[in-house]
């Protein structure tokens, strides 16, 4: 398969403070790669995560992630994750995500994550982390390489592009970013945390959207680790939780504090129906490099 290179957005972010966050690659061509990788060890049950060495297939990345979602309570957390949102995972409905790749339709896959964050992620190990977000609502961005970067009717891609802000933190791990295109299998983006440098491996995410219930889903992978992360209408908000491989974490977005907590239903996923996917249209990134200017 020929790989495009992913041209940047011609946008500039000023970094202050110190560097504790994972940095942007040298190239877009680097990032490019590296969310390839990713994409394609998933989809060929050839999965290599850093932080774990024990998942090799999408059967097994989805067990850990269900697991996290319906049953994890770390210390500190009142509920589970499927309970704080009010939607159980399954099997089925994982292993659709994974092997019927695709990402949005359109900017409203995206506005539907967008809001001011706040929460908690509980770690395995007993530590909590306060940590609030700001995920704008997608804007459109035309391609930097119009001459070369063509959708499918011949006319320069013009991407949904969401800028995030991780409030809490400092230096390059406080922004980040998320896009999509309706021509490509998944979505992806950038988000450096703020555990050092890990040459593109922790900021480089690849996404596989889901549906389960009333939420929107995503199934997050790195070259390091995934989460399942899940988004719902709440008592005139939003609830918001992410099942990792080491924690949970579960947030809030506008007043939901006068609401009740919401049952887990049970649902019905259609039976699995596999096939591997073995080519993609791809995308042009157009991350800005990870820095970026308005």
């Amino acid at each position: 398969m020929k790989i495009i290179t992913l041209y940047a957005y011609t946008l500039t972010l000023v970094f202050s403070g110190p560097v504790l966050a994972d940095q942007y690659p040298s190239s877009d061509a680097t990032y490019t790669r590296i969310a390839q990788d990713v994409y394609h060890g998933v989809s060929a049950d050839n999965i290599a995560m850093d932080f774990d060495n024990s998942i090799r297939t999408r059967e097994q990345l989805c067990d850990k992630l269900i697991n996290k979602h319906n049953n994890a309570k770390p210390a500190g957390a009142k509920l589970n994750n499927a309970l704080y949102i009010g939607e159980s995972m399954d099997r089925d409905t994982c292993l659709n995500a994974l092997w019927y790749s695709k990402g949005y339709a359109g900017p409203k896959g995206l506005r539907n994550w967008a809001g001011e964050m706040t929460g908690t992620w509980y770690a395995d190990d007993g530590k909590t982390y306060n940590d609030p977000a700001i995920w704008d609502a997608p804007t459109k961005e035309t391609t930097k390489d119009p001459r070369n970067d063509k959708d499918a009717s011949g006319q320069p891609r013009v991407y949904d592009f969401q800028k995030v802000t991780f409030t809490s933190r400092s230096g390059n791990a406080r922004n980040g970013w998320n896009q999509s295109h309706p021509e490509v299998a998944y979505i992806w983006g950038w988000d450096p945390k703020d555990n050092g440098n890990q040459n593109g491996g922790v900021g480089t995410h690849v996404g596989w959207t889901l549906k389960r219930g009333d939420a929107d889903c995503i199934i997050w992978a790195t070259k390091k680790e995934a989460f399942l992360e899940c988004i719902k209408p709440y008592c005139g908000g939003k609830r918001r939780t992410s099942a990792g491989l080491f924690g949970v974490g579960q947030w809030e977005i506008g007043d939901t504090k006068n609401c009740r907590t919401l049952n887990t239903p049970t649902r019905v996923t259609p039976a699995l129906n596999p096939r591997i996917i073995d080519s993609i249209n791809s995308p042009r990134i157009n991350p800005g490099s990870g820095n970026y200017t308005q």
